[in-house]
């Protein structure tokens, strides 16, 4: 064992240590970052926030669910509790999104990837007990119970988010085309053309896609953002709809509460 060096060369080995040290975590952190949002083509930026026009445009989730709470809450023909449920899934989509293309924490793909995966769920969870005639009730139930299978099967297999939210965007899909077949959907066609939009822009400019400018502020999957955002707004007023007529409530507003 080699002795412990005192003095000025023992205090200055110690800091080349600390700094060596220093800058192998800051590599690993660096490293990691670049695999975060790797395919999302805005190049990675040193610094606290990763991605800017993406971290910025994740805020759009924010305002959105902030949006379905206000709206919701002010209508008696929408169901405030669903609409708040949908609303706080929104937001918690932006924070996650945020932390995940902004500083990049440790965990925040996780956070990203299963926030966005609860939402899908909740879209899921109600055309299930929508299309199935149950109660309005259970679908805050339903909707809990799989986010929580769908955050612990991306804890267990972080490799495979992109196939499971795939799987639960379809099935979402599925359900809501099944809906509007039935006349229960009275904007899907608007929130089906900014689905649309958002899909498009984010294929089209994608890591390695002919419209990628990774150093452009105009970022095609900041219009992603932007649009499914949207998107999802749209849907959950639409879906609060439904679930007050469902309930049996009347469309008529009662005084204190404000007309659309």
């Amino acid at each position: 064992m080699s002795p412990v060096r005192t003095g000025p060369s023992g205090r200055r080995e110690r800091a080349a240590r600390r700094a060596a040290a220093a800058r192998d975590r800051a590599r690993r952190r660096w490293a990691a970052r670049e695999r975060l949002g790797a395919s999302d083509c805005e190049a990675i930026r040193p610094g606290l926030i990763a991605q800017p026009a993406n971290a910025a445009s994740s805020l759009a989730y924010v305002v959105a669910g902030g949006w379905v709470i206000r709206r919701t809450g002010r209508r008696a023909d929408l169901d405030a509790g669903f609409g708040a449920r949908a609303g706080a899934a929104l937001v918690a989509t932006g924070l996650g999104s945020v932390a995940y293309h902004g500083p990049c924490p440790p965990g925040a793909r996780w956070v990203h990837d299963a926030s966005l995966a609860a939402l899908l769920v909740g879209v899921v969870a109600h055309d299930v007990v929508e299309l199935a005639g149950h109660p309005p009730a259970r679908d805050a139930a339903l909707h809990g119970a799989g986010a929580l299978v769908i955050g612990g099967l991306l804890a267990a297999r972080p490799e495979g988010s992109n196939a499971i939210a795939a799987a639960v965007a379809t099935a979402g899909l599925a359900g809501e085309v099944a809906l509007a077949r039935r006349g229960a959907r009275h904007r899907w066609r608007l929130a089906a053309a900014l689905l649309g939009l958002g899909v498009a822009a984010n294929l089209a400019t994608g890591t390695g896609a002919p419209g990628c400018r990774p150093r452009s502020i105009l970022q095609g999957h900041a219009l992603w953002h932007a649009a499914t955002a949207a998107a999802f707004a749209v849907w959950a007023v639409d879906a609060a709809g439904s679930v007050s007529r469902s309930a049996g409530r009347p469309a008529a507003t009662p005084p204190g509460r404000r007309p659309g």
